[in-house]
């Protein structure tokens, strides 16, 4: 019954849905995908002025040293690094969100995108973008600057938005041209 309900949890967070012979992982559409773009530019940058008002120093710090993981895991092209040094240094500023209920909805809409995530931080030009928005972010939270940090969000995910849809467009190309993307 706990593996039941687990998978129920899953589905009600739309990660799985229900077939007739079980549970699949969701597909977002790309419809879907700039949907929740949207949210999170609405949701993200005013959860990050008040995590950047309200950010302890622990916090700041275990900021800093992800930041500089993300770094030299990107100088290394260390991908798997990369991406848990990145997911390291979200999870550390969304934690310091006073609304809990907003910081939940963030990570929930955060968990549809690993897959855009894998596909857009494997190239170098948009992990470097990425970097930079943890870079831009960092100083935000050092400075307790929340107009840098709406800021630095805001570039993140448009940048992020872009970096998907040029991934996108070069993989319709290619399937158009009849090469293998």
């Amino acid at each position: 019954m706990p593996v039941r309900e687990a998978l129920m949890q899953l589905k009600n967070e739309g990660l799985l849905e229900g077939t007739s012979r079980g549970f699949v992982l969701r597909r977002f559409t790309p419809t879907d995908i700039t949907q929740i773009f949207e949210i999170r530019l609405l949701l993200e940058p005013a959860a990050a002025a008040e995590a950047c008002k309200n950010a302890s120093l622990e916090a700041i710090a275990r900021m800093k040293v992800a930041a500089d993981a993300s770094e030299a895991a990107h100088n290394d092209d260390d991908i798997v690094a990369y991406m848990a040094a990145n997911s390291a240094f979200r999870s550390t500023w969304i934690s310091q969100v006073p609304n809990q209920h907003l910081a939940d909805m963030i990570n929930r809409l955060a968990a549809h995108f690993e897959a855009v995530r894998l596909a857009t931080l494997r190239n170098p030009t948009y992990r470097a973008s990425s970097l930079e928005s943890t870079q831009r972010i960092t100083a935000a939270f050092l400075e307790h600057g929340p107009q840098k940090a709406i800021e630095g969000v805001q570039y993140n995910l448009r940048s992020s938005a872009a970096s998907y849809y040029a991934v996108r467009g070069a993989y319709i190309e290619q399937t158009q041209a009849g090469r293998q993307p």
